[in-house]
């Protein structure tokens, strides 16, 4: 093949790959109003998950709808079983950090609202799979991401 014709071909896969991402649109995090205390009262409406740095300290939970078509996933996220697991890591997140903590609603493709994410970092890597599908990267601490 010549160069011009593997330079056309790149080019055309270029487009598509990136066609294809703007029209999922980047996830993004937003206030909704949603506070920790009433997604841990509703928790059981929810498949939660949390994250943490390789140390232990959880950095961030997450809140996934049940009952819905859209999907929260990630492979650095760890399923919380019980309520008393849940307020534990609460309280861990609150009394470890030395920043505010936030809730954030995640808003996936078509403007959607996918869930929520509890956490004191100003970092959020989110990618969208599908229509239905957000890729929530492990939440890293401020100490990970803060230069020293």
């Amino acid at each position: 093949m010549n160069t011009g014709k593997i330079k056309t071909v790149m080019g055309l896969l270029a487009f598509f790959l990136i066609s294809g991402c703007a029209s999922l649109g980047i996830p993004e995090r937003r206030q909704t109003g949603m506070t920790i205390q009433d997604l841990e009262r509703a928790w059981n409406e929810y498949t939660v998950y949390y994250s943490a740095t390789s140390g232990g300290i959880p950095t961030a939970i997450m809140f996934a709808p049940k009952n819905n078509e859209t999907r929260l996933v990630g492979e650095s996220w760890t399923r919380v079983e019980d309520r008393g697991t849940l307020s534990a890591l609460i309280f861990r997140i609150k009394a470890f950090s030395k920043h505010t903590s936030s809730t954030w609603g995640i808003i996936g493709p078509n403007n959607r609202l996918f869930g929520y994410i509890f956490t004191p970092s100003p970092r959020i890597l989110m990618k969208a799979v599908d229509t239905h599908t957000v890729y929530v990267y492990r939440v890293p601490s401020r100490q990970e991401i803060t230069p020293r």
